[in-house]
């Protein structure tokens, strides 16, 4: 399970991180609304770092204890 949540989300960062690069090409290509091309671009990137952030928090709840002895 935390395998394949793992290549999930490093997979699905990856995807969203290609997207923020053809953004990028496009700023590059269209100078004229490179603005709006950064702006998409760095909005992939966010959403990359989230998936990634949410995939660590869900790998660590897999060894969180549901309840501690004393």
């Amino acid at each position: 399970m935390r395998k394949r949540i793992k290549n999930k989300a490093r997979q699905t960062a990856r995807h969203y991180r290609s997207l923020g690069l053809i953004c990028r090409q496009q700023a590059v290509r269209h100078p004229e609304a490179s603005w709006n091309w950064l702006s998409e671009a760095q909005r992939w990137e966010d959403l990359a770092a989230r998936e990634q952030q949410a995939a660590s928090a869900a790998r660590r709840s897999l060894y969180r204890p549901a309840f501690t002895s004393r």
